[in-house]
């Protein structure tokens, strides 16, 4: 068994010289929960030592998993359970915003708070991570919208 590509290094390693890369086996004895212990630490220590190529097999290519942040395109990295769609885009000023969903465009306004909103207005909000929300006074923005985690979305 070997622990998933899932994408994360490559925002760190994309603008670096990748010379090798190791797939790390997971023992047949490890924990299911502690990686860290039995799969990771041992691997550091093998690094440590210098014996990289002992880490385990090279693998030819990273998974890449993109994840925007930039010009106003981002992702849903998730929806909250007032149905707000919370995303990695920062906050690009006051005004009006142009909002790409899938197909579908829509005009929102950035509101300071909650009470700025008018009633059934969707509407765009920076939340506690820094970053928009698009979110509808009282009521789920995702019930109008149906967005997905990992869904691009352009904000400008």
């Amino acid at each position: 068994m070997l622990p998933p590509d899932n994408g994360l290094l490559w925002e760190t390693l994309k603008e670096q010289e990748v010379i090798d890369i190791r797939e790390i086996p997971i023992p047949s004895d490890a924990s299911h929960t502690f990686h860290g212990r039995d799969v990771f630490a041992p691997a550091a220590a093998k690094i440590g030592l210098g014996k990289f190529d002992q880490v385990g097999e090279k693998v030819g290519q990273i998974e890449r998993l993109e994840l925007y942040q930039d010009s106003g395109r981002g992702l849903v990295v998730r929806i909250d359970s007032f149905g707000d769609i919370i995303t990695n885009i920062p906050k690009q000023g006051n005004g009006s915003y142009s909002v790409k969903t899938g197909e579908k465009i829509y005009q929102m306004s950035y509101r300071e708070n909650y009470s700025a909103a008018k009633q059934g207005e969707l509407f765009l909000i920076e939340g506690s991570n820094r970053t928009l929300e698009i979110s509808l006074k009282n009521g789920s923005a995702n019930e109008k919208l149906f967005a997905k985690a990992g869904q691009i979305v352009e904000i400008s």
